[in-house]
């Protein structure tokens, strides 16, 4: 835009960023000349991309002089050009013929159309990252009016789903990311004085009228009914009356401050999916957790709502926003049956002749009109508690403004460097603001700030109070916990990466200085270096980072860093304690693609602020009077083949002695592959050879990660339930004939207890091979025959036992007790052996004497097979109905018994 050749100059460039708001830039540019401006031009400031959506003004100030006055928008304004259409297909991205004007999910559902809707228009453009789950659903109401910008910024607003947006740019995507709020707090404290980067500082709108200190607090009303405490959801145990927050540290500063809140939002519901579809009108799903038509003894009904027709609401699929009646439910199979809908074109919902109107198999959906069990309604109150105790937090003290003026010398101070522009501020930031005077002394949150390009350091600041953490250093810690500790830098596998990686490296070499200007005088001596030791690394350069990220070549952008500050902790800049000091996050623009640079942490002498600059010069640790030059690394220039940049760590140190080595870090030549000590951390392809198979560690952590769920999850529960069920003895039974109630053994177990205690017990049919187990389904006992590997299995036994036709054993698996009989085994687990009777006793108390260790059997290859692969099928269904004992019959004749109760 500015060229002095045909004296075409700008006269103004502002730079306008809101939080959830505008993201602008205004530029009014001056020429003798006619100029051309075209919408779709682009331009990229302060790393981020802005797009000309709108013709210029233009003004003849004279014969020869034009002024033009432009405004770029941010990628956020593309959304504006998007509708957001309820009926569209999220996988398809493709808008359905069918009508809906309303929509009910968490704000992930909402977004989901969302993004369907930009990438109908710009295909492939948009995606959604990072996205919190929200507590409780909304139905919101769409027009045709409506674009996917203002419906974002909506769904952010506070009486919708209070979060915050940011988008980001990655090889001409675009992602959106929502957080439950965006933004840093700076490490620094901005106070009066000289040198300490204040100089106005006034409060504004001061009042109590905002504060609430006793909030009563109400959910929904819908999905409960008459039968519940009040007419809308209350919190835990608590009536109406007694639905309210009142923190007494708060009454005691402020006073009584009541306020009312309802959280429409938060009410009982169930959220299900078509599982399998019946007809058009019908479909199924088992998870349905109760029961929709249940009654209590009076004969009223517990769920369904008098005069209220129950609901389908359709989340997703081609029904997506619509409601239908329920006209049939069914709860042995979990159908429900839908009523159809004609709109008020004559159409029918669900058709009965067009795929493209009819649900599917996987479409989501939610019961409206409907009350719902206890233990519903118990977590829905549960999760008004948690919304509540959050609003009153935000709410029981005074929301303060202030304006603000920092001085453009204190932040060129803190960057110290003209080598590249660094961006300090950005929307959703808090500043640490003191001045006891007038009683300041909080973080106070940057929501809007208009910048001049031109002076890439004069910010105007709009900033407002909200309640946040006193301690600065915990709150940045605990913002950057779920950070990656790794360094992003990019992922090509390949010739090209290992000789960039190469030629970076000569240029590391190239940049090497004596940090502390006397390193290198006394260190170097032929012993240390070539047989007995080498260290390698400075004093001034033994520290950690904690929590820093490095993002070079952001959004595709080859001179754009973002980094996430963290925490530096430096080891033995004082000799007596470790120092640390939070450092800023920040993002920063470099100019020149053949440059490198230097990477600093600049950190207060006196203080615990940092920052992170980048320069070509070079900076003794002590060279500045006020900071410490920590030397983090050096960022490469642009590499010719990858079009891209890449970062060096430097700091640390490195011992080697003998076998000994102590290092922070070890990679690959092509970085893909790392041990990163200090962190504790192992990346990339890392393969284990034993035995001549290979695998990766990915494949070992999935074992053992399936070895850890069985250990913890299911083996515990088939330990205590065998040992729940076991009362020591198995029996088994062998005949000739199929087992019925009416004859042996079962026409003999004429109480419950007796059948009870027999569940489980098996029976072989020696002359047919048929084996049947003794269940009880409902209230009715039985024979149930089993089949296919089971079956196998059994038929061995039982040919076995042919021989043994007319007799009894059995089979204890713990201490025998009388009676038993010669014959009879005791099985005695894993860890002991297997005994057999050798001496009889029919009644007292159990003799070791009377039991001998059976020859032969642990090399019976037939139990092992057992063991190994049928016993494991069978015991899952052996253990819900086995009582202890399993008896053994055997006899040569027939004998049949009737009329035995």
């Amino acid at each position: 835009m500015q060229n002095r050749r045909t004296a075409t100059g700008i006269v103004s460039a502002k730079q306008n960023w809101g939080l959830n708001a505008e993201d602008t830039v205004d530029i009014t540019v001056e020429s003798p000349f006619p100029q051309t401006y075209n919408i779709g031009d682009k331009i990229t400031i302060f790393g981020r991309d802005y797009k000309l959506n709108r013709l210029p003004s233009v003004k003849k100030t004279g014969m020869h002089e034009f002024q033009y006055t432009l405004q770029f928008e941010g990628v956020q304004y593309d959304l504006f050009r998007v509708t957001y259409d309820l009926t569209i297909d999220t996988t398809t991205n493709v808008l359905q013929d069918v009508q809906g004007d309303t929509l009910t999910g968490n704000l992930r559902r909402f977004m989901q159309v969302l993004i369907a809707n930009a990438n109908r228009v710009f295909p492939g453009k948009w995606k959604l990252g990072k996205c919190p789950e929200t507590i409780g659903d909304k139905t919101l109401t769409f027009g045709e009016s409506d674009n996917c910008l203002s419906v974002l910024q909506n769904l952010c607003g506070q009486s919708n789903f209070n979060v915050e947006f940011e988008i980001e740019q990655a090889n001409g995507v675009y992602t959106v990311n929502l957080y439950e709020r965006v933004g840093q707090t700076l490490p620094y404290k901005f106070e009066y004085g000289k040198g300490r980067g204040l100089y106005d500082l006034h409060r504004e709108n001061v009042s109590s009228s905002n504060i609430v200190t006793r909030l009563k607090v109400y959910g929904s009303s819908e999905n409960i009914t008459s039968k519940y405490r009040a007419d809308r959801l209350c919190l835990p145990g608590k009536t109406k009356g007694q639905s309210y927050i009142e923190k007494p540290e708060m009454v005691a500063k402020y006073g009584i401050f009541e306020g009312r809140k309802n959280f429409d939002n938060v009410k009982p519901t169930f959220t299900g999916a078509v599982e399998s579809v019946v007809d058009v009108f019908s479909f199924i799903d088992r998870t349905f957790p109760f029961d929709l038509n249940a009654k209590n003894a009076s004969g009223e009904t517990l769920y369904l709502v008098n005069g209220v027709a129950a609901k389908i609401h359709f989340n997703t699929g081609n029904l997506a926003g619509y409601d239908f009646e329920i006209k049939e439910y069914n709860h042995a199979k979990k159908q429900f049956t839908l009523r159809k809908f004609t709109d008020d074109r004559g159409d029918v919902f669900p058709s009965e002749t067009s795929l493209a109107f009819q649900f599917s198999a996987g479409n989501e959906y939610k019961i409206l009109d409907v009350a719902y069990p206890s233990d519903i309604e118990a977590a829905a109150e549960t999760e008004l508690a948690e919304v509540a105790n959050k609003y009153y937090d935000q709410n029981c003290q005074p929301k303060v403004q202030y304006g603000l003026s920092v001085t453009k010398a204190y932040l060129k101070k803190i960057v110290g460097t003209d080598d590249s522009i660094m961006n300090f501020f950005a929307p959703g930031d808090f500043l640490q603001v003191v001045d006891k005077d007038i009683d300041v002394d909080k973080a106070i949150r940057i929501k809007y700030f208009v910048r001049n390009i031109l002076d890439p350091y004069d910010y105007t600041l709009t900033i407002s109070d909200i309640a946040t953490s006193a301690s600065i250093t915990n709150r940045v810690i605990s913002d950057l916990i779920e950070i990656d500790k790794i360094i992003s830098i990019n992922n090509l596998k390949d010739p090209t990466r290992a000789r960039a990686n190469w030629r970076s490296s000569r240029e590391v070499l190239d940049m090497v200085f004596d940090p502390e200007g006397d390193y290198y005088t006394d260190k170097i001596k032929p012993n240390s270096i070539d047989t007995l030791a080498l260290s390698v690394g400075a004093k001034s350069m033994q520290f950690g980072l904690t929590n820093t990220v490095f993002q070079p070549n952001y959004n595709g952008n080859k001179n754009v860093v973002k980094w996430q500050g963290g925490v530096l902790t430096h080891y033995t800049i004082n000799e007596e304690t470790a120092v640390s000091w939070v450092l800023a996050d920040g993002q920063i623009t470099l100019a020149k693609d053949d440059d490198a640079y230097y990477i600093y942490a600049k950190c207060e002498k006196v203080g615990q602020a940092g920052t992170i600059i980048f320069t070509k010069e070079q900076h003794k640790v002590d060279d500045d009077a006020n900071y410490y030059h920590f030397w983090i690394g050096v960022i490469n220039s642009v590499d010719i083949e990858l079009k891209a940049r890449s970062i060096a760590l430097t700091y640390g140190f490195t011992m080697v002695n003998g076998r000994f080595i102590k290092t922070g870090r070890i990679e690959s030549a092509d970085g893909t592959t790392y041990f990163d000590l200090d962190n504790s951390e192992i990346g990339g392809r890392i393969v284990f050879t034993s035995n001549g198979e290979q695998k990766t560690l990915e494949q070992l952590g999935a074992e053992s990660l399936e070895s850890k769920d069985f250990i913890n999850n299911t083996l515990p529960g088939l330990l205590s339930e065998i040992q729940a069920q076991l009362d020591g003895q198995i029996e088994q039974f062998f005949d000739t004939y199929d087992p019925t109630l009416d004859n042996a053994p079962a026409s003999e177990w004429i109480t419950s207890e007796l059948k009870e205690n027999h569940l489980g017990d098996l029976f072989y049919n020696t002359d047919t091979g048929k084996v049947f187990r003794f269940i009880k389904n409902g209230n009715t006992y039985s024979w149930q025959e089993l089949r296919d590997s089971e079956v196998a299995q059994a038929l061995a036994i039982a040919n076995d036992a042919l021989k043994l036709a007319g007799t009894k054993r059995r089979i204890f698996t713990s201490t025998p007790y009388t009676p038993y009989e010669v014959g009879d085994l005791w099985v005695q687990g894993a860890s002991g052996d297997i005994m057999r009777c050798k001496t009889a006793r029919a009644s007292g108390s159990y003799s070791s004497g009377d039991w001998g260790k059976a020859s032969k059997y642990t090399d019976d290859s037939g139990l092992n097979d057992f063991i190994n692969s049928s016993y494991n099928s069978d015991i899952a269904d052996i253990l819900e109905q086995i009582d202890g004992k399993v008896e053994c019959w055997f006899q040569t004749t027939d004998r049949l018994h009737l009329g035995q109760q």
